[in-house]
C-alpha cells in the first residue's frame, strides 16, 4: 500500500511539474486617477510587494476545474516616496478560475479588485458636493478610487498565437470626479460618483522562458452616476462615455534550477475616457481624459 501511495505522489508530481509557479518580489509603482484634473496632480508612486501563483493553460483532454486558479496579490507600503506618505494606499488582487477545458481552449471566470489612495492640492476654488461646501485653492485633500471587474475570459490553448485571449467583462468604479461648471459665474465641482463600464477585450499572454510580450486591448462603454448625492440626476447629466483601455507587458524569465527561476519586467496600463460632443446647454460638462499606469517588477519563482 506505502509502494502504490509512493507511486501515486510521484506521478501526480510529475503532471504537475513546471506547470504552476509561486513567485513574490518588490515592485515600484506609479498610477493616475480619470476625471481627476482639478487636483495639482492626480497621480502617485508607490512601493509595494506583490505576490502570485499563475501557469500556463495546458491542452488536454475536456474537463472541468482543469488547473488551479491563478491568483495576484499587490500591496503598496507607506514610504516617502508616495506624496500621501502614511496616507497612501494602492491593493491590487486578481483572480483567474478555469472552469472547462475543450480539449484546445479554455473557459474562465475571472475578477479584478483594485484601491488607490491619492493626496492633492486643489487648483482653484471647488465646491466640494459630499460634504456641501467651497474649498479654497490650494486645499489638501484626499481622493480614493475603487474598481471591480469581473467576467469571463475564452483562451486559445497555443502559445505561438498572436492572440489567444479573449473576454468580456463588467467593470464598477467609486470615485469622485470633477465637473465644468456651464453657469457663469459659478465655481466647478467635484462630485462622489460611480461609474460602470461594459466592456470586449482580446490579448496575448504566455509564461514562457526568456522574452514574452504580453498584452490586452479592451474596448467599452459606460456611464456616471451619483453616489449619495444626487448632483447629476437633479440636473438630468447626459455622463455616457467611451472606454480604451491597452495593456502592455515586456517580461524576463531566468531558470537558475529545475524548480527555481527569477524574473522582472514592466508593465504598461492607458485608459482614455471620450465623453464626446456634449450638449453646450447642459449645466455641467466633462473633460475626456486618460490615466496611466506604469509599474517595475521583480520576482523569486518556485515551480511545481
Amino acid at each position: 500500500m506505502k509502494v502504490f501511495l509512493l507511486l501515486v505522489f510521484l506521478f501526480f508530481s510529475a503532471s504537475l511539474q513546471a506547470r504552476q509557479i509561486l513567485g513574490c518580489g518588490p515592485q515600484w509603482l506609479q498610477s493616475s486617477l480619470p476625471m481627476a484634473d482639478i487636483l495639482a496632480a492626480a497621480d502617485d508612486q508607490y512601493l509595494a510587494v506583490g505576490c502570485y501563483l499563475t501557469h500556463n493553460p495546458t491542452a488536454g483532454r475536456s474537463r472541468w476545474f482543469p488547473q488551479l486558479p491563478q491568483l495576484q496579490l499587490i500591496s503598496a507600503l507607506p514610504t516617502a516616496i508616495s506624496q500621501a506618505e502614511e496616507d497612501a494606499q494602492f491593493q491590487r488582487a486578481h483572480i483567474r478560475l478555469p472552469i472547462r477545458r475543450f480539449q484546445h481552449t479554455q473557459l474562465a471566470i475571472m475578477a479584478d479588485y483594485q484601491q488607490q489612495q491619492i493626496r492633492s492640492e486643489l487648483l482653484q476654488d471647488t465646491y466640494w458636493a459630499r460634504a456641501d461646501r467651497i474649498l479654497a485653492s490650494g486645499q489638501s485633500l484626499l481622493i480614493e478610487h475603487q474598481q471591480l471587474r469581473y467576467g469571463l475570459e475564452f483562451t486559445l490553448l497555443d502559445a505561438d498565437k498572436w492572440l489567444n485571449t479573449l473576454s468580456v467583462a463588467y467593470e464598477q468604479n467609486k470615485q469622485p470626479v470633477h465637473l465644468n461648471q456651464q453657469q457663469p459665474g459659478r465655481i466647478d465641482v467635484l462630485t462622489p460618483t460611480l461609474y460602470d463600464i461594459s466592456q470586449i477585450a482580446a490579448g496575448y499572454r504566455a509564461q514562457r522562458w526568456g522574452w514574452n510580450l504580453n498584452w490586452q486591448l479592451a474596448l467599452g462603454y459606460g456611464y456616471l452616476r451619483d453616489n449619495g448625492v444626487s448632483l447629476l440626476q437633479d440636473s438630468d447629466q447626459d455622463s455616457r462615455f467611451n472606454h480604451l483601455r491597452l495593456e502592455l507587458e515586456w517580461r524576463y524569465r531566468w531558470r537558475l534550477s529545475q524548480r527555481i527561476s527569477v524574473q522582472s519586467g514592466v508593465i504598461g496600463e492607458f485608459q482614455y475616457f471620450d465623453f464626446g460632443k456634449q450638449n453646450r446647454q447642459q449645466r455641467y460638462q466633462f473633460n475626456s481624459d486618460s490615466t496611466e499606469l506604469y509599474r517595475l517588477f521583480a520576482g523569486l519563482e518556485w515551480h511545481f
